[in-house]
């Protein structure tokens, strides 16, 4: 479970840097909610290159162990957002939730999704190598 952990650590920090990027290259001029759903998709493509980077790594000689990274990766992701959003920014609840609510076009929750299969999609790749 530590390695697990250990190798989501750097997540937040792309998905910070990503936020940065949205925010002072193309946030204004794209507007909402396209900025945070062009964010979306640079922040799938980051954390893709940082799994092909680290998927030799990991123990994903499994389903249960691909199924286990993903549990823990976005459930972390989820607390590292609301711990946050709500203690560290001290946003209303309401203002996180914001940004699960795909019917006004955030993508969030696509990024969660792919954080859950992200290890699937790696164990899968280096099956293929093998």
């Amino acid at each position: 479970m530590k390695k697990i952990i250990i190798y989501w650590l750097p997540m937040p920090v792309l998905g910070m840097i990503n936020g940065i990027i949205r925010g002072t290259v193309y946030g204004e001029s794209l507007g909402e909610p396209l900025a945070h759903q062009v964010s979306a998709v640079t922040l799938a493509l980051l954390l893709l290159i940082y799994g092909l980077i680290i998927r030799k790594k990991l123990d994903l000689t499994g389903v249960p162990d691909a199924f286990l990274h993903g549990i823990v990766w976005v459930s972390l992701t989820v607390l590292f957002e609301f711990v946050l959003g709500l203690w560290i920014f001290r946003q209303p609840v309401d203002m996180v939730l914001e940004n699960y609510n795909i019917a006004a076009g955030q993508w969030w929750p696509f990024v969660l999704l792919f954080v859950l299969l992200l290890p699937f999609l790696l164990r899968l790749l280096s099956l293929e190598e093998d």
